[in-house]
């Protein structure tokens, strides 16, 4: 068995990141183990791929979503993600405004703990208020109030 080192940790946070965002469960599971928790804010705790997949394919129904940057930093058996999610709204969601192309991006933070080389806890946190400027005004980039280019 091998032995797993930073830059091994690094690249599976890297990869479950973008394989969430992507809708990829092949990817994910190549780096997350089945029985994984995942905690997203305090709105949800998810345990195994089996059903983080179906919470997460909800909001890819909606959201198309990117990372723009992306920085991880390891420290032994826990890798710390910094990230810029970036949003855009692709869909019309029922109890939201109408989707006319919104984006916006917000700021995350992802804690991972491994087990060998492969995930088997992590923490999402971001700010729900950021989310919702998606929709402070129909046109990408303004703020409400903010005059027009």
């Amino acid at each position: 068995m091998s032995v797993a080192t930073e830059t091994d940790f690094r690249d599976a946070a890297r990869t479950a990141c973008i394989a969430v965002c992507a809708g990829d469960w092949a990817r994910l599971e190549t780096v997350m183990r089945p029985d994984a928790v995942l905690q997203i804010t305090e709105d949800a705790y998810l345990s195994g791929i089996a059903t983080m997949a179906p919470y997460f394919e909800h909001y890819l129904e909606y959201y198309r979503l990117t990372l723009p940057r992306l920085d991880v930093i390891c420290d032994g058996m826990e890798a710390a993600v910094e990230a810029t999610l970036r949003l855009e709204y692709v869909k019309d969601k029922p109890g939201l405004p109408a989707s006319s192309g919104q984006v916006t991006e917000i700021p995350i933070g992802v804690f991972f703990t491994f087990a060998g080389t492969r995930i088997v806890k992590g923490r999402v946190f971001y700010s729900l208020d950021d989310w919702m400027e998606l929709f402070a005004d129909p046109v990408a980039g303004r703020t409400a109030g903010e005059e027009a280019p």
